[in-house]
């Protein structure tokens, strides 16, 4: 296994909703992320933490 990037996310649905807004995910990853793909993340996340898939 190769060691990544990560990036600590914040469990709230409002943390969630000013996700792409200030891009920090990219910052915090060092890295672009485009916004369509940024936008799935997002989306993804919300849908995880709507069915409680993680933990807040």
């Amino acid at each position: 296994m190769f060691p990544g990037r990560g990036a600590y996310i914040c469990g709230k649905i409002e943390c969630i909703s000013n996700f792409g807004k200030k891009n920090y995910l990219a910052y915090a990853l060092k890295t672009r992320i485009e916004k369509d793909k940024l936008m799935d993340i997002k989306r993804e996340l919300e849908n995880l933490l709507q069915r409680g898939d993680v933990k807040r």
